[in-house]
């Protein structure tokens, strides 16, 4: 596959390299400049009908991706070449400037019809980094100014700036980042910055919506949170309000799809474990300061009881039990009673105390590994099933 995606593009190459019908040439007067001209619009053209001809054969397998994206890394190495021949290249400029117009105009024609194949890893040819980035460089400078003046703006700016000046970055731009940069200046532009919520700002809700998942970003959201939170000193309701906001961080809006840093922990992993593990940490606060057992907020298990070890994670558990509610394969009040009265029976290999309100909120927004194991799981129950 890949020697035909080279070989797709090997006059190209050639006439970069001044072998073929090039050979010996010296300056742009020594050709018949229209002629090659001609001559590389039909190589362009044989080239997409190639591609076209593959789409049919392949449309759907994995093996037309893999070849998209080569045709694009390849053409976006020879317009490096072009590029680079450019700043030396004296009397031939005409003859490499045009190369470079067909090239950057064949990986525009791949961007348009197949981009959603090509791979978002993918190095962007200079050429078409640069038009990007100017673009959302553009569109950002007209609408920084509705992010909030506070630290949280201060951090946006700095990265998309950093970004578009490609200014101490520690990794390459690819088509994935240019595409969720993209998207961001488009939907800030489309943000209702004057809605207010009780507990997150305009601009930790558009982060949250555009799942910013920055270090930093993340950081600073805990943080607030924390002092808030720690300004309470009733452990009970303490509590109720940390469970308040992870209700409400929960039914935030989540744009799909969208991840800054797709090689870190999503911000909602992340904020959803902080939640959690402060959950758990003020619950048994709060039980050894009541003397009520009422007061803990859910039933125990009976004394000297053995909790039922479940061989699967509290996040797989957390779908289980949507499902027994959603399929009312029990008869409860609500989604929460299930969670209240069954957990506190359950553990896991890695957890003895399972907080019911903390494997409840797993549910909201699983993982997609967790599905597939609880779908695995559940395929191999109703085979199980059909053999009785």
């Amino acid at each position: 596959m890949e020697t035909l995606n080279k070989e797709g593009l090997f006059f190209f190459e050639e006439l970069l390299n001044l072998k073929g019908l090039n050979q010996g040439i010296k300056n742009d007067n020594e050709i018949d400049l229209e002629r090659v001209r001609q001559k590389m619009k039909s190589e362009s053209i044989r080239l997409l009908e190639r591609i076209r001809s593959l789409e049919m054969d392949l449309a759907g397998n994995k093996s037309f991706s893999i070849c998209i994206s080569t045709y694009y890394k390849e053409a976006g190495r020879l317009l490096e070449l072009a590029e680079k021949l450019l700043k030396s290249s004296g009397d031939r400029s005409a003859l490499i400037q045009s190369a470079k117009d067909y090239m950057v105009n064949f990986c525009k024609i791949l961007e348009k019809d197949y981009g959603k194949v090509i791979c978002g890893e993918v190095i962007v040819p200079v050429p078409l980094k640069m038009a990007v980035l100017n673009h959302i460089a553009r569109q950002f400078e007209l609408m920084r100014t509705n992010l909030p003046q506070d630290h949280i703006g201060g951090l946006v700016i700095e990265k998309i700036v950093n970004f578009v000046e490609e200014k101490g970055l520690n990794f390459e731009i690819t088509r994935r980042s240019l595409h969720y940069k993209l998207e961001f200046t488009r939907r800030l532009a489309d943000w209702d910055w004057s809605k207010q919520e009780i507990h997150y700002a305009a601009g930790e809700r558009f982060l949250i919506y555009i799942n910013f998942n920055s270090k930093e970003f993340m950081d600073m959201l805990i943080g607030r949170i924390g002092e808030q939170i720690t300004m309470q000193k009733d452990p009970n309701k303490k509590l109720l309000m940390l469970m308040d906001y992870h209700r409400a961080f929960n039914q935030l809006h989540r744009k799909p799809g969208l991840v800054l840093n797709p090689g870190y922990h999503s911000l909602d992993w992340f904020i959803n474990n902080w939640f959690e593990n402060e959950i758990d940490y003020v619950q048994h606060c709060a039980a050894l300061n009541s003397t009520d057992a009422k007061g803990s907020g859910s039933p125990a298990p009976g004394v000297g009881m053995e909790k039922l070890q479940c061989n699967m994670s509290a996040d797989q558990l957390a779908i289980y039990l949507r499902l027994i509610d959603e399929e009312h394969l029990v008869a409860a009040r609500s989604l929460n009673q299930v969670y209240q009265t069954i957990v506190p029976f359950l553990s896991t290999k890695h957890r003895t105390d399972l907080s019911p309100s903390s494997v409840r909120v797993k549910s909201y927004h699983p993982e997609d590994p967790d599905k597939q194991k609880v779908i695995n799981a559940l395929e191999r129950m109703a085979e199980r099933v059909r053999e009785y």
